[in-house]
């Protein structure tokens, strides 16, 4: 997650970089934007937007879980 609101950073770069996770993992990297700045993202009612889609994020994890794909 991103602060929307926060113009601090490159964009551009930040997602190049996955904000700096790149480099401890092989996987892929999502970057959601959340309502508000670095220190309001976490304030209601961004935080409840955090929360949704963070939970979101969870279940679509969780539901993938075990399958794999067959090809035939």
């Amino acid at each position: 997650f991103y602060p929307e609101d926060e113009p601090f950073f490159d964009l551009d770069k930040a997602i190049a970089s996955g904000m700096g996770w790149r480099r401890y993992g092989t996987g892929r990297i999502d970057l959601l934007p959340i309502p508000g700045g670095h220190i309001s993202m976490l304030d209601e009612p961004n935080v409840g937007t955090m929360a949704r889609r963070l939970s979101h994020l969870l279940f679509e994890e969780r539901s993938n879980v075990g399958k794999t794909s067959s090809k035939g």
